[in-house]
C-alpha cells in the first residue's frame, strides 16, 4: 500500500505546528513569571546619581557604590521608600539572597555581588526584590515585583500564524577562533561585548543571506547558537530594534566543509527581546551585518 506524500506532509506540519504552540505557551509563561522580565519596575544607575547613592521605592535602605562594589544599608521603615504604612513593617523582612538561593537577614550593611559575578544575589523586602546589575564598568539596581503594570495587564504577544515555509535549513560556518564583537544596546550610552562563534548562510524568498551567531553555550551537547537580526518588518509589525533567533548546530558527521554544519533557523520562534515589554532592560542590538534583507513575516509581532 503506497502512502500519499501529502499525508505525510500536512503530518509533518501538524506535529511542527504543535510543537511551535506548545513552545509559544512557554515562551509566554516564563515572560510573565511572577519575576520574569514583565516584573521590572526600576532600573536605578548609580553612578548617574548624585553621590554614587539611591534610595529605592519599596526597600528601606541605601546602595552605595564605593570602591567598585555596591553596598546596601538597611533604614528604619518609614524614612525611605514607600514605607510601613503602603507595606508593612519592610525593614523586619529584608533579606540578603545568594545566587544559591541561601536567604540571611539584614541587620547592618551588607555587600550586593553583581550579576557579573558567579554570586550575584539580589535584596528582598517582602515580594520586592533588588539586584545588581554591572554593564560596562557601571552598577545599576533592578527591581522587580509580581504587581508591575507591566505583569499585570499583560495579555500576551502578537505573533504571525506557523508558516513552514520559514522553517529554513542553512550552514553555520564556524570562525577558527571566537571574536569579541561590540555591539549596541538599547541604552544609548552602553554598549554590550557578545562573543561570536561564526556565520550562518541561508536563503530566504531564494535571495542569499547571512547572519552572524553568537555563543549560545550548550544544551543537551548541542552548539547553541544566538542570533540578533533586524528586517524590513521593523518599525511596522515587528519591535524596531529587531528580533532575536536561537538555532541548535547539528552534529558534524563528516568533519567536510572547513567544520560547517547543518542548522534549521525556525524563524516562527523568532522572539521579541525584553526591551520591547519594559523599559528598564539593557538589551543587545543587532550588528549592522545581522540584517536579513527581505521582510520576515514570521515570529513575534509587536
Amino acid at each position: 500500500m503506497m502512502t500519499d506524500p501529502t499525508t505525510i506532509t500536512q503530518h509533518d506540519e501538524s506535529i511542527e505546528r504543535a510543537d511551535w504552540q506548545a513552545w509559544r505557551r512557554q515562551r509566554e509563561e516564563g515572560l510573565c513569571a511572577p519575576y520574569g522580565w514583565l516584573s521590572q519596575t526600576g532600573l536605578y544607575w548609580l553612578q548617574a546619581l548624585g553621590g554614587f547613592r539611591a534610595v529605592i521605592p519599596g526597600i528601606d535602605g541605601e546602595w552605595l557604590l564605593q570602591d567598585g562594589e555596591v553596598m546596601f544599608t538597611p533604614q528604619p521603615s518609614g524614612e525611605s521608600g514607600r514605607g510601613a504604612d503602603s507595606a508593612g513593617d519592610q525593614s523586619a523582612a529584608l533579606t540578603l539572597v545568594d545566587a544559591k538561593g541561601d536567604r540571611t537577614p539584614i541587620t547592618g550593611p551588607v555587600r550586593v555581588p553583581s550579576d557579573a559575578t558567579a554570586n550575584g544575589s539580589y535584596v528582598e523586602a517582602g515580594q520586592i526584590r533588588a539586584a545588581v546589575i554591572e554593564r560596562g564598568g557601571r552598577f545599576g539596581i533592578r527591581v522587580r515585583d509580581p504587581e508591575s503594570p507591566f505583569r499585570r495587564d499583560f495579555t500576551g504577544i502578537p505573533v504571525y500564524d506557523f508558516d513552514p515555509a520559514w522553517r529554513i535549513e542553512g550552514r553555520f560556518e564556524p570562525y577558527g577562533e571566537s571574536q569579541d564583537t561590540v555591539v549596541s544596546t538599547r541604552v544609548e550610552w552602553l554598549t554590550s561585548t557578545l562573543e561570536a562563534i561564526g556565520v550562518v548562510r541561508f536563503e530566504a524568498q531564494g535571495v542569499p543571506q547571512s547572519l552572524i551567531a553568537f555563543d549560545g553555550g550548550v544544551k543537551d551537547g548541542a552548539r547553541e547558537l544566538f542570533i540578533i537580526f533586524r528586517d524590513p518588518t521593523n518599525g511596522d509589525t515587528t519591535y524596531g530594534s529587531g528580533r532575536f533567533l536561537n538555532a541548535t548546530v547539528a552534529a558534524d558527521t563528516d568533519g567536510t566543509d572547513g567544520g560547517a554544519s547543518d542548522v534549521l533557523l525556525d524563524f516562527n520562534r523568532a522572539f521579541n527581546p525584553p526591551c520591547a515589554f519594559s523599559p528598564y532592560c539593557t538589551c543587545p542590538l543587532a550588528p549592522a551585518e545581522n540584517t536579513v534583507t527581505v521582510p520576515v513575516i514570521a515570529g513575534e509581532r509587536h
